[in-house]
């Protein structure tokens, strides 16, 4: 059940109560929204925190290196060890970390 099928029963409920006040009516309303959405929970919710979970390390996308300039040279950051690296270089001589081309 959406959100907005919840809020129109809350709202049928608010418009059939007698005139309690207009706080009374807004707290019985909330109450009755706070019971439709643990009784019936949004599947928009569910699929999205189910797509936050953590991924294995196996699928995580690493960053590419930066480029940086030291001493007047150009140089990379590995992304696994953060090691300086030669712009040239193809792989991290401290942890050996395969760079894209």
């Amino acid at each position: 059940m959406n959100g907005w099928v919840k809020f129109g029963i809350v709202w049928l409920i608010y418009m059939m109560m007698p005139d309690y006040g207009f706080v009374m009516k807004t707290v019985v309303g909330m109450v009755a929204f706070l019971i439709l959405d643990v009784l019936f929970p949004d599947k928009a919710k569910k699929s999205e925190q189910s797509s936050n979970q953590v991924m294995p390390s196996s699928s995580t996308h690493k960053p590419q290196s930066e480029q940086l300039i030291v001493d007047g040279k150009h140089m990379k950051v590995c992304p696994s060890c953060n090691a300086k690296v030669s712009a040239d270089a193809n792989w991290c001589p401290q942890c050996g970390h395969q760079f894209k081309k």
